[in-house]
């Protein structure tokens, strides 16, 4: 950066902003699935904990892992283990190096209240993108 300018170069780049989003009603999963069955949604978790601050693999099912929200993530899809229990796809930002490949897997547990991590607490997805 030089003299306060953005030296980004857009050539063969595609640039979006979400303009307007949509608030999925507070501790609803039912909801969260209907949202990512069309798209990823963006989430708020408690990353600050140690069953997310140490994730590895499996499915994250710790209900000791809220206390606030305090990271932003994309929740990208949900699946059910071969024991049938239900869990939310999370991509994290904090690089390929954590957990799955830089995703984590949290236990849905269909439950209206904050979820796992908090996961159930915050969640909206993008209404409108003006891309470039």
């Amino acid at each position: 950066m030089a003299n306060g300018t953005c030296e980004y170069e857009a050539k063969g780049k595609t640039r979006v902003q979400v303009e307007s989003y949509t608030d999925i009603p507070e501790n609803n999963p039912d909801y969260m699935k209907i949202a990512l069955s069309h798209q990823p949604i963006g989430v708020g978790v408690d990353a600050g904990e140690y069953p997310f601050q140490n994730y590895k693999n499996g499915v994250i099912t710790s209900a000791d892992c809220f206390k606030a929200s305090n990271h932003a993530i994309t929740a990208v899809g949900y699946g059910v283990t071969p024991a049938g229990m239900e869990f939310w796809i999370v991509k994290n930002s904090w690089g390929n190096s954590w957990g799955e490949n830089g995703y984590v897997r949290i236990q849905n547990t269909g439950e209206m209240d904050h979820g796992i991590c908090g996961i159930n607490e915050s969640t909206s997805f993008a209404t409108t993108i003006n891309g470039e």
